[in-house]
């Protein structure tokens, strides 16, 4: 029998719902293409699934906003970046691992 997990809460102020927006907005602006319907879907299946680790959250993501094996590494990178601080991509570059992006920005 498969272990059982219980039930991470969701806050009831939508606060996840609106960091998972602004996850979105974050791969959309990394190249991913992420568009309100897959942003609903997003915070849907979030609250369907539930989770109670990170992984479980990471592949609930991926699984709605992946759409082609190429993108895996590029969601990974923006999810890493992003749920650790929320606000990396406004101060750019817009694309991890972009050469360019970082050769305009001032280091």
């Amino acid at each position: 029998m498969p272990p059982t997990y219980p039930d991470l809460e969701l806050p009831e102020d939508g606060k996840l719902a609106h960091n998972i927006a602004h996850f979105a907005r974050a791969l959309r602006k990394a190249g991913l293409p992420v568009g309100p319907g897959r942003t609903l879907d997003a915070v849907n299946a979030v609250a369907a699934a539930g989770f109670d680790r990170r992984e479980d959250f990471y592949f609930t993501l991926q699984a709605i906003f992946v759409s082609r094996p190429e993108e895996r590494s590029l969601f990974a990178q923006v999810f890493r970046l992003f749920w650790r601080d929320p606000r990396y991509l406004d101060r750019g570059p817009h694309r991890p691992g972009c050469r360019e992006a970082r050769r305009r920005s001032p280091a």
